[in-house]
Order: C-alpha cells, then sequence, then structure tokens
C-alpha cells in the first residue's frame, strides 16, 4: 500500500507534518468546545439579565396595583410585540391561562428552555424563567435564543473554515518541505553513486545555509576527503613494493643463478644460502617499513613513536659503518650535532639513516621510495 503512495508523501518531512496538522485540530478541537461553552454560557447570562429585568418590572407592577395592574402590563407588552422576542405566560393556581402569548405553560419553576410554536412558521426555541407569584399564580419570561443559536453557528463555521484552510496549507507546506527534502537526498545519492562508480573526487555541493544538511554534507565531504587520501596511500604503498623490491629481488635471484653456475662445494652453498637470507630479511624488513609508513600517514596512532635521541642514534649508525668503509680505504666522516631529540619510530629512523650513509659512503644512488616517504613524515 506505502508502495503506491506518491514518493512526497512517503517522507519523513511528510510524516511529521501530518503529525504536527492531527496536534493543530486536537487542539483546535478542544479550543472550539471551551469557546463554544464560554460563548453559551455569556449568552445564557445575557437572556437570563434582560428576564430578571422584565420579571423585576412585573413584580412592581403586581405590588403597586394588584393583578389586575400585572395582566394589563402583559398584555400590553404580548399587543406591542405578539411575535417575541420576549415571551409571557400568567396562570392561575388551577393553571389556566390569563394572559401571555405562549399558549401553553408547563408551571415548571427556574431557568429552562422550550419551543413555542408558531402558526405559519417554525417553533422559535425559548430560554425562560417561571416563577410563583404570592397569590400562587405562575408567571413565566421567556426571551428568544436565536442570537445564543446564531453565535455558537458562527463559532463552529469559523472553527469549521480556518482549520480547514490550516490543514490544507499544512499538507501543501509539507508536499513543500518534502519536495526539498527530496532534492538534497537526491543530490546527495547522486554524489554516491559517481563516487561508487570510480569518481573518488566528487564531493557533495554545500548550499552554504548553515542549516542541519549543509553540517552533514560538510562532514561526510570531510570523510570522502580522508578516504581519497587513504586509497591514494594504498596506491602509493603499491607502487612503492613494487619498485622497492624489484632491486632486492633482482638481486636475490642473481646470487642464486651464480651459485647454481660457480658453487662446488656445500660450504659454497652455504655461503649463497647465507646471502639468500640475508637479501630475504632485508625484504621483509622492507615490507615491515612500508606497512608502518602506510599507518602513519592513514592517521592511525603511533603507538610506536617515542622520544628518541636522534644524536646518539645517528653516532651509533655511523660506528656500524666506519669498519666498512676503513676496509675499503674510504675516508667516512660525520658531523652530528649534540642534543638533537626526536619524536618518532626508532626502527624506521635507523633503517633511513643506515640507508642514506650506506648509499652514500659506497653505492650512491637514488634512495628507497619507502624512505624518501619515511623522510617526509619525520620531518
Amino acid at each position: 500500500m506505502s508502495a503506491a503512495l506518491p514518493r512526497i508523501l512517503r517522507t519523513s518531512s511528510f510524516r511529521l507534518t501530518l503529525l504536527y496538522a492531527a496536534l493543530f485540530g486536537c487542539s483546535a478541537l478542544i479550543l472550539l468546545g471551551v469557546i463554544y461553552g464560554a460563548s453559551g454560557v455569556y449568552m445564557s447570562n445575557s437572556l437570563d439579565a434582560a428576564i430578571d429585568s422584565d420579571i423585576a418590572e412585573l413584580e412592581d407592577s403586581l405590588r403597586a396595583g394588584g393583578n389586575a395592574a400585572l395582566t394589563a402590563q402583559i398584555e400590553e407588552r404580548v399587543r406591542q410585540t405578539p411575535n417575541g422576542p420576549m415571551y409571557y405566560s400568567l396562570q392561575d393556581a388551577d393553571g389556566k391561562a390569563i394572559a401571555g402569548n405562549i399558549p401553553f405553560a408547563n408551571g415548571r419553576e427556574g431557568r429552562f428552555d422550550l419551543k413555542v410554536p408558531r402558526s405559519n412558521s417554525p417553533s422559535v426555541a425559548v430560554h425562560a424563567h417561571g416563577i410563583t407569584l404570592p397569590d400562587s399564580e405562575y408567571l413565566m419570561v421567556g426571551v428568544d435564543a436565536l442570537p445564543r443559536r446564531e453565535i455558537r453557528k458562527l463559532i463552529v463555521r469559523v472553527f469549521g473554515w480556518s482549520s480547514a484552510i490550516t490543514l490544507m496549507l499544512a499538507f501543501a507546506s509539507g508536499a513543500l518541505m518534502s519536495r526539498g527534502l527530496l532534492r538534497r537526498v537526491e543530490t546527495i545519492s547522486r554524489a554516491a553513486r559517481d563516487i561508487m562508480a570510480g569518481d573518488f573526487s566528487r564531493r557533495i555541493p554545500v548550499r552554504g545555509t548553515g542549516d542541519e544538511f549543509d553540517h552533514l554534507v560538510t562532514s561526510l565531504n570531510a570523510m570522502l576527503d580522508r578516504n581519497e587520501a587513504a586509497m591514494e596511500s594504498v596506491r602509493q604503498v603499491s607502487n612503492d613494493i613494487a619498485h622497492d623490491l624489484r632491486t632486492p629481488l633482482t638481486r636475490l635471484r642473481q646470487r642464486l643463478e651464480l651459485a647454481q653456475r660457480r658453487a662446488q662445494s656445500v660450504a659454497e652453498w652455504q655461503r649463497a644460502a647465507e646471502g639468500c637470507i640475508s637479501d630475504m630479511d632485508a625484504t621483509l624488513q622492507t615490507f615491515g617499513a612500508l606497512l608502518r609508513i602506510a599507518q602513519i600517514e592513514s592517521g592511525m596512532p603511533a603507538r610506536r613513536f617515542t622520544k628518541i635521541d636522534l644524536s646518539e642514534l645517528l653516532h651509533a649508525v655511523t660506528e656500524v659503518y666506519r669498519p666498512m668503509a676503513e676496509e675499503r680505504e674510504q675516508r667516512f666522516a660525520a658531523d652530528i650535532a649534540s642534543g638533537l631529540i626526536f619524536w618518532g619510530d626508532r626502527e624506521l629512523l635507523t633503517q633511513m639513516a643506515a640507508t642514506r650513509e650506506c648509499n652514500e659512503a659506497f653505492a650512491p644512488r637514488e634512495h628507497p621510495s619507502h624512505l624518501r616517504r619515511c623522510s617526509r613524515q619525520m620531518r
């Protein structure tokens, strides 16, 4: 069923709009009930005030002129307004009508509502007040309740139209909000599809409004930048592996070919095997160095980093290679400043310094790429 609805109507923003519209409708109904009841009470009090004023005047006439004056007063008022809005009924103690424009009266005391039939027209709703006079006669005075009924109809009509218009506006605004939300989501989806297709430089555009979507897009773009850098680092590591392992593997192959052609005894094969093992150890060290450098470049915590006395480390490296230079009758000099404190990986620094000194002293050539990258990271 939900799949058949338009996409806009299935968005979370439109559902949230419906929820707020429902809450508004409930609030409007409660407000309508309160206003409807309060207006009814107000209008009833106004009608009661008009009735009480008439009853007070009639009682004054009764006290001043007796029953005859009261009857004459009622007949005069009925003659002036035979069809309301004021209605009267005067009965004797036996319930017989004496005067008034209400054809019947039930002798009920207090305030109440009743219907008064009229010829050639609908009955009239009357709000009345009945009392028993001192001589046991019954007097009822009523007033047309049309104003109270009309004000209630007006309140219901106004609330009905205003609620309908408000709900229509809520639905329209919900649809517009959902449409805008879908556009933003579709922009992010298109960027994600382009990235999955191989365009790793693709980024999600920022509108510059500073809203929650801009904050989300900024975070996503930062994550994509980090991922692109990590992938570039992986590609660089792959290139470095191919570059740095070509020389030791070539040397290993040449050593094995040379042993195969020239080795005549077990001792010569053992020396060749020891040389191969040494080359393999160097290759494994290169692998380890590449992995550690990749971890450093990817932003992983550098757990192996410690505070290092670089001066002491360089002196130790030179002491290792000085005898090799003397054997070759080469001059080996090192000018190392004292008190060089460095924060880094001791093994990587040792490998970088040893390879640099060895290359410069015995076989000057371009440094391996992983050592160049290590040098850049340690600066």
